[in-house]
This record gives C-alpha cells, sequence and structure tokens, in this order.
C-alpha cells in the first residue's frame, strides 16, 4: 500500500488538501484511504507503530469491508489469534462459524499485501472445499459493501479440481504466485505438492476439517 514515512510531527505545515494526518503518519490522499491505512498499519506493524494493537487495525478494517458484521465471542476470539499467533487451531461444535469467520479473515489478509501473499485453503474433498470454506469465501466478497471494487481488483477462477482468487493485472511479476487457491489434499492426492511449491514473503496454509 503507498504511505509516506514522514510524521507529521517532524513537518508542522502540510496540505491538507494532499495528505491526511492518521496515527502520527501522512498518507497521500490520491493514493490511499481509510482502509489502506488500517491494512497498512496491521501488515506493516514494525515500520508503522501507531501505539496500537495489530488486532485493532485488523478489526477497524473489517468494520470497512464489512460494517453489518455481527461480532460474537468465537469472532472475537478467531480474529484475535490470527493477529497474535503463527500457528493457530479452531476447534468448535458445528455451525459455530470457524470456516466462515477463518475465511473472511484469510481474504482481509491477502487484501492488506496481495503482492506479497500466497494463500492456500484445502481439505479432503474438493467438493466439500468448494462448498464450505471457499463458499465462505466468496460469501465475504459478496457481502462486502467493496464488492465491485474487489472484482475490479482480482479474479475469482474456477477448474475442475481447483479454485483460484488473484490479481486481474496478468503484466504483474509472477502473478500467478500471489493469489488465494483452493485445493483438494487427501492422501492419494497429489495436488499437495502446490502446497510446497508456494514461496512467498507471506505464506497462509488453512487446512479446513482437519
Amino acid at each position: 500500500m503507498p504511505t509516506t514515512d514522514i510524521a507529521p510531527a517532524k513537518k508542522e505545515a502540510y496540505d491538507k488538501t494532499k495528505w491526511q494526518k492518521k496515527y502520527g503518519y501522512l498518507w497521500e490522499l490520491d493514493v490511499v484511504n481509510d482502509l489502506n491505512i488500517e491494512l497498512t498499519c496491521y501488515a506493516k506493524s514494525a515500520k508503522f507503530p501507531t501505539g496500537e494493537s495489530k488486532e485493532t487495525h485488523f478489526k477497524n478494517a473489517w468494520k470497512i469491508v464489512w460494517p453489518q458484521f455481527e461480532w460474537n465471542e468465537w469472532a472475537d476470539l478467531i480474529a484475535w489469534a490470527w493477529t497474535k499467533y503463527r500457528i493457530i487451531s479452531v476447534i468448535g461444535h458445528t455451525s459455530s462459524g470457524k470456516s466462515f469467520v477463518t475465511a473472511h479473515c484469510a481474504f482481509l489478509d491477502y487484501v492488506a499485501l496481495p503482492m506479497s501473499t500466497s494463500t492456500t485453503f484445502t481439505t479432503t474433498k474438493f467438493d466439500s472445499l468448494r462448498t464450505r470454506i471457499w463458499g465462505d469465501l466468496m460469501t465475504a466478497i459478496e457481502r462486502s459493501v467493496m464488492r465491485e471494487s474487489f472484482l475490479k481488483l482480482f479474479k475469482p477462477t474456477t477448474t475442475s479440481n481447483e479454485l483460484k482468487f488473484g490479481l486481474r493485472d496478468r503484466e504483474r511479476v509472477d502473478s500467478d504466485r500471489f493469489q488465494i487457491q483452493g485445493i483438494a489434499t487427501d492422501s492419494a492426492d497429489t495436488t499437495a505438492g502446490k502446497i510446497r511449491g508456494q514461496h512467498t514473503d507471506r505464506r497462509r496454509i488453512i487446512g479446513d476439517e482437519c
């Protein structure tokens, strides 16, 4: 996300028609908005320390994308764990929203830095993948107030054995690497190698129904 490192504290006078002051930094109005700012502070917290937690910025971004989302204890715990730990396990009863909330987390995390992120959803059967967590991902996009903007930037693709969600701009270098993909990886499925084959700065692997 385009940002500037200039802190307002070091630059008392600035053009308010070109810059927005937030969290102790100046953000260029032509290239960023409130969602960009919150996701930048979440994904690049070391570069842009604000005094707020990653979870706070993540949830602020979430509220912009899904303002009607109804939070509950389960959703709070999953979002908290997502922003705090490298490896998490989510265990709960049927219809507790495990895959639904996780799909939202993964999508928002991907949007934060799409040119550095590769995310894989996997489960044992392809049909189950399509109807469960991948279906939750598509629901997250459909229910977003930014649906049209997301679909202009990203393209969902379905084949007989793989689901993809990636950049529409095919001129970007290695754009096939920077995507969300859904694959089935049961014990007899050779597509498990696709999980090992993705090497990006931000690598996410989500196993549903483990």
